[in-house]
């Protein structure tokens, strides 16, 4: 090994350069699991969110079904008006298409992950 006397220190510092790199590229290594981390657990959290939905939306869904069959039997007897028979079923309709863009968003987010944890969809 040779030494440069006359290098007044320049090899400390290129040592302690090195050093300070490494510990940057540390911490950027612990920033990118960190962020990933929180990438994941947000995509699992919308994950779960739109599966309640899905459940909560199919209860809505069988309600305004309901709804719109006794309307339709209350119109058949003259006791609705064309009016709420198609209300009940504008109501049916729009809780059918909520369903439809929840399950949408749901494969997407799934898609999400999937890609997030490096899995081919």
């Amino acid at each position: 090994m040779e030494w440069n006397l006359w290098s007044w220190n320049a090899d400390k510092y290129a040592v302690e350069k090195q050093e300070y790199e490494v510990q940057k590229i540390q911490l950027k290594e612990v920033q990118l699991k960190n962020q990933i981390r929180t990438q994941l657990e947000t995509t699992l959290n919308e994950i779960d969110v739109r599966k309640k939905m899905l459940a909560l939306l199919d209860d809505q869904i069988r309600q305004e079904q309901e709804k719109q069959a006794l309307v339709q039997a209350r119109f058949q007897e003259g006791m609705a008006t064309s009016m709420e028979l198609v209300d009940a079923e504008t109501s049916l309709t729009s809780a059918m298409l909520r369903k439809e863009q929840t399950a949408i968003e749901y494969s997407l987010k799934v898609v999400e992950l999937s890609a997030a944890i490096g899995l081919e969809y």
